[in-house]
């Protein structure tokens, strides 16, 4: 079974934590000062005690926040560790226990329909394993066999049954031997070999079908949280969604996959954008807004890099204002007139 090495590793991993903390507390830190020397006997009881976690401390002094415990289940020379820790310590062990804690039950409870179908599948070849395993199989090729032998039944009985009955000597010519008035009666309705195989590979069919079952919807079930992520997905740097029209055309993306003329989802994202008139008209509004926001930031940037260039130069005979922009219009006019010309 999978659990015994999850277990495993998620104790190897919070075993680890804890080292590394111990070890990191048993360094001093680079440059520190050095410990203040014991008070002498004569100031023993000049310093007051040390107030117990969680009780009252001097007037107008905030109790002190309660002491955190260890796990229940972690053994006591981790739980004495544990207590031994600076308080943000203990907290990022807690914390990264908790995430350990809930990954370890969804992974179990994505495991679990595969673990129930095990079990089903050893109680029908448990009983058997020893016999066929006596003819050189496994678990695969007894299945194999008795699937193949179901099919060589159903599509072909009587060489079927002719078949069987040579390999396990059954005589025929016997088992179709009736009393005179009774009718002739069919051997595979009789044959307790025949009915025991039928009624294995029946059962076998069933838990074959549960398990396809299961694996289809486990299938389904991560198409569905790939899906979501990629609608979800937001920008890093503004915090807005990647994909804001999503949901207007998951029809076309539809439509797209099961024309086979999507490769992936971004690929049928930006084809479903442009098979909608609405969407990329917003899309492209919405593109042409944002470049122009672009485009005025920058041009601020710079007209406000061109004044600090410009202001920075006092004296040394410069142009006034006044004058700077006379010249300014006798070149627009100057321009304007040969255009006219």
């Amino acid at each position: 079974m999978a659990d015994a090495p999850e277990v495993d590793s998620l104790a190897a991993d919070i075993s680890a934590a804890i080292s590394e903390v111990e070890a990191a507390g048993a360094e001093p830190a680079a440059g520190s000062a050095a410990p203040d020397p014991a008070p002498s006997s004569s100031d023993a009881g000049a310093a007051p005690a040390a107030s117990a976690a969680g009780a009252p401390g001097p007037a107008g002094t905030p109790a002190a926040p309660a002491a955190l415990e260890a796990p229940k289940h972690w053994p006591d020379d981790k739980k004495a560790l544990f207590a031994k820790q600076p308080r943000e310590t203990q907290e990022y062990l807690l914390e990264r226990m908790s995430s350990i804690d809930s990954e370890f039950t969804k992974r179990n409870e994505e495991l679990a329909p595969v673990k129930q179908m095990r079990e089903q599948m050893e109680g029908v070849l448990g009983p058997y394993r020893h016999l066929y395993q006596q003819d050189g199989l496994d678990d695969v090729g007894a299945i194999k066999n008795l699937v193949e032998s179901y099919n060589y039944l159903r599509n072909n009985p009587t060489e079927a049954l002719k078949r069987y009955a040579e390999h396990f000597k059954v005589d025929l010519g016997q088992l179709a031997g009736t009393p005179a008035g009774e009718g002739f009666t069919d051997p595979a309705a009789e044959s307790p070999v025949v009915r025991q195989l039928q009624q294995q590979l029946a059962a076998m069919q069933g838990h074959f079908q549960n398990f396809s079952q299961a694996q289809q919807q486990s299938a389904q079930q991560e198409k569905l949280r790939t899906i979501q992520a990629f609608a979800d997905e937001k920008d890093a740097a503004t915090g807005q969604p990647l994909r804001p029209h999503f949901s207007d055309v998951s029809n076309e993306m539809t439509g797209l996959f099961k024309a086979g003329m999507a490769k992936d989802l971004h690929d049928a994202y930006e084809k479903a954008i442009r098979l909608n008139p609405e969407v990329w008209s917003r899309a492209q509004a919405a593109q042409a807004e944002a470049a122009a926001k672009a485009a005025e930031d920058k041009r601020k940037a710079e007209v406000a890099e061109a004044k600090r260039a410009g202001f920075s130069v006092v004296g040394s005979g410069a142009q006034s204002e006044s004058g700077e922009a006379e010249d300014l219009r006798a070149e627009i006019l100057r321009n304007w007139d040969k255009n006219a010309a």
